[in-house]
């Protein structure tokens, strides 16, 4: 920051939007009204008051995520706070808010601007932007759009089977570090403990499991033991997958080739594989990653009007890497498709296959033998507990007995086990220490950017992803192109201090406002 910034920030900083003696104070509101608690919800004012110095400093248009939108919204219902105390006190002019267009332009142009936010973010704060207020651009305008406001006093509120389940593997995580040993003891003990919980729950004599006839059992006493039993059954499966997925290994450190260096030594790490051992499963980063390589050296040219690449024909291309050439050739054969389109063909391609055969042959990714392991054997005691449940549905339906909530517990074990056969199984454990030992390396990309035609490009793609391109020029351009065309509603939110902005989607209703006496 240089000296002005710094003073803009330092009247930010002490900016404040609590009311002193109010017992209902912004923090405490916004608390209410998103159903956070307290310390989130200031950690949220914070972040807001990092995207007002953001919109102000940045010099280009900057669009926040939904949570810091929220602070934004019931800031603007201050209007005395908001337009006097802050655009005329603090900012010094006015920082709008209105609705976008919609359209899939409105919602390319928002992406770029969610994009510029979070880079700026790392180059004035110096750090990452947490993740749990700016998520990455496909959560911003994808998740997290499908907000809305519940009266809880008609309506409960249960997460998904999917959003729970992640939840879970992420405390198991935890414990897993805590005790710092392999899964599969944990995994024993959480699972005896668990069921022997449900074997003797209330209502239910130690050892009810053995020689008893469950077919006899009340509908209550079924589920004293059926609830705790598909909990931990659940949670076992989870820690099997952790553990089947744990083999040994270390971080290696193999030395980076050059982007046009298509070496086949197995001493050497392929740079367009680190994008794919970073960014995988998707095999588009590479090629993404790769086209604009080609555009930054000339070999490829960007037709923005046209929205089209077109092929500079040059004695380079024999000294290709083979994923530049898979995409050079995709160019030259489907000419007239979509830019999107072509990076899908190339990251088809047997080159980028190559890539990924010869990441497994290093021991970084999954083979084929055990990622069948990974997803199968999670699964059977998941099946066992499923036909025991399917079993007491159908003699309830038989008895004529309510079976609703044994068809939740059931639906929710099904989910479980679709889950484990569909989740891809990527890194090894080598695979992620790698991935891991690159975090270093990070402050410094951020703040020295390489350009595509640099040999460190790879490595700034792999840890950035599609923030690691330029924001201006053809390659910004070109940078909507070349991902997943956005859905046609749109969406978006943003601001800039010279009044534009705009907003849309994800319970963003078009807030506005104005200035007035």
């Amino acid at each position: 920051m240089n000296t002005a910034q710094s003073t803009l920030w330092g009247r930010i900083a002490a900016f404040e939007l609590d009311e002193p003696g109010a017992p209902l104070t912004f923090t405490r509101r916004l608390a209410r009204e998103n159903g956070w608690g307290e310390a989130y919800a200031r950690r949220a004012v914070e972040e807001y008051r990092r995207f007002l110095f953001l919109a102000m400093a940045s010099g280009h248009p900057v669009t926040p995520s939904d949570q810091v939108d929220q602070a934004w919204h019931l800031h603007l219902t201050y209007t005395r706070s908001y337009w006097d105390d802050l655009c005329g006190g603090v900012l010094g002019r006015p920082l709008h808010h209105g609705p976008t267009r919609g359209g899939a332009e409105e919602s390319a142009k928002f992406h770029d601007w969610y994009g510029r936010t979070l880079d700026s973010y790392r180059r004035f704060f110096g750090e990452e932007p947490p993740a749990d207020f700016w998520p990455p651009a496909a959560d911003r305008f994808g998740r997290d759009l499908h907000f809305a406001r519940v009266n809880l006093r008609d309506h409960w509120l249960l997460p998904r089977p999917s959003t729970l389940l992640r939840g879970l593997v992420g405390r198991l995580s935890a414990v897993r570090e805590a005790v710092g040993a392999r899964p599969g003891p944990v995994a024993a003990v959480a699972a005896i403990a668990l069921m022997l919980a449900g074997c003797v729950a209330p209502g239910l004599p130690m050892g009810g499991m053995g020689g008893l006839g469950l077919a006899d059992r009340s509908g209550s006493e079924f589920l004293n033991l059926f609830v705790p039993l598909t909990v931990a059954t659940i949670v076992c499966s989870w820690l099997l997958r952790r553990w089947a997925a744990s083999g040994e290994g270390g971080p290696s450190d193999p030395e980076f080739a050059l982007a046009t260096d298509a070496s086949k030594g197995k001493a050497k790490l392929d740079p367009y594989g680190l994008i794919l051992l970073a960014r995988g499963p998707d095999r588009t980063p590479p090629v993404q990653a790769a086209v604009a390589r080609l555009v930054e050296t000339g070999v490829l040219s960007y037709d923005e009007e046209r929205k089209q690449l077109i092929t500079t024909w040059s004695d380079r291309d024999r000294t290709l890497h083979p994923v530049e050439q898979a995409a050079l050739g995709a160019v030259k054969r489907r000419a007239s498709w979509t830019t999107w389109k072509l990076v899908q063909a190339a990251s088809r391609s047997p080159e980028v296959g190559s890539v990924e055969d010869r990441l497994r042959d290093q021991g970084l990714l999954q083979s084929a033998s055990e990622a069948f392991r990974i997803r199968v054997l999670p699964v059977l005691p998941l099946v066992v507990v499923l036909v025991l449940g399917l079993w007491r549905i159908g003699l309830g339906i038989e008895r004529g007995r309510p079976v609703g909530f044994l068809v939740l517990l059931c639906g929710l074990l099904f989910v479980a086990t679709i889950v484990h056969l569909v989740a891809r199984p990527w890194r090894t454990r080598k695979g992620d220490a790698l991935v891991r030992s690159m975090d270093h390396l990070r402050e410094r990309i951020v703040k020295d950017p390489p350009s595509p035609a640099s040999p460190e490009f790879p490595l700034a793609f792999a840890l950035m992803g599609m923030a690691a391109l330029p924001k201006e020029g053809t390659l910004g351009v070109l940078g909507a192109e070349i991902i997943p065309p956005p859905s046609s509603g749109g969406s978006g939110c943003g601001g800039d201090g010279g009044g534009g902005g705009g907003c849309g989607g994800g319970g963003c209703g078009g807030c506005g406002g104005g200035c007035g006496g």
